[in-house]
């Protein structure tokens, strides 16, 4: 994932359904659909394509997923989309929110966090 996507404004006036209709009706057809995904941050899920074949339990293994963190669409530790994938949600939000709305940020770029050293003396 080169880069993450952000917007400006704090929810989806219209909801999740403008922008999986924009996404899945643009999407290659041997691709799997894009989901609303079902977790308090919200966010969008797409399903692996051994989905149903994949032992683990635990759902998230079997998934991409993208949450929402601070208006941010992150995969933190779980699979997050390719850039094909997130190249068409990006599209598919600017379709529903504005461009205005939504932009991206190098992902190289989000990790530059600038840190204070402290030097403590051990007197």
């Amino acid at each position: 994932m080169s880069f993450v996507i952000a917007v400006k404004i704090g929810n989806l006036p219209n909801g999740y359904q403008p922008i999986l209709d924009y996404y899945n009706q643009n999407r290659k057809s041997n691709t799997q659909p894009l989901e609303k995904l079902p977790r308090c941050e919200g966010g969008f899920m797409i399903k692996l394509p051994d989905y149903d074949k994949i032992k683990s339990l635990e759902i998230n293994n079997k998934i991409q997923q993208l949450r929402w963190s601070k208006r941010q669409l992150v995969s933190d530790i779980y699979y997050g989309f390719n850039d094909e994938q997130l190249e068409l949600l990006y599209d598919a939000l600017c379709s529903s929110l504005g461009e205005d709305n939504v932009c991206k940020i190098d992902k190289c770029m989000e990790n530059k966090i600038q840190r204070t050293f402290h030097v403590i003396s051990k007197k």
